[in-house]
């Protein structure tokens, strides 16, 4: 695997983490479109994007690092063929060695559904066994998610 740090992406970069997007989180925060994932991008305030890509030079996770009330947050996408392999725990590697403090949300809810119809299962314990606190007050809720706010600082 091999990782790359870009400021901004190319079209079939956007396509490509569109369907990771769509294949690994809950059905209910899909994108239709590429323009409708353009347009999530185009809200934040984006420092970096970090890519790992396989040996097909195909996108196998994504991190995007962004400005938010002047605090550093990120958001993260691992696919699942390599999930539990230690590739998410090196991305964060590379954040925390960026940033400090940085926050993102986690899901924590169970009973969300991923778009081939398997369970979503939360990386809480995951964020946890890289030293992010779980903050249980301070929750994001709309209506289509429930989620809390997790944090990591040196």
């Amino acid at each position: 695997m091999k990782y790359l740090t870009l400021q901004s992406l190319t079209i079939q970069q956007k396509e490509e983490i569109l369907q990771l997007w769509n294949n690994e989180y809950p059905t209910v925060l899909k994108h239709e479109s590429v323009e409708s994932f353009d347009q999530y991008l185009a809200s934040l305030l984006i420092e970096r994007h970090i890519l790992i890509k396989g040996k097909d030079e195909k996108i196998k996770g994504w991190c995007c690092v962004f400005q938010r009330n002047n605090e550093t947050w990120f958001a993260m996408i691992i696919d699942s063929s390599i999930q539990k392999q230690g590739y998410g725990s090196k991305l964060l590697l590379k954040i925390k060695e960026l940033y400090s403090p940085v926050n993102g949300w986690v899901i924590t809810k169970e009973g969300y559904v991923k778009q081939n119809g398997e369970a979503y299962f939360s990386p809480a314990n995951f964020y946890k066994k890289n030293g992010f606190t779980l903050h249980t007050d301070i929750i994001l809720e709309t209506d289509k998610i429930k989620a809390l706010k997790i944090s990591w600082s040196k």
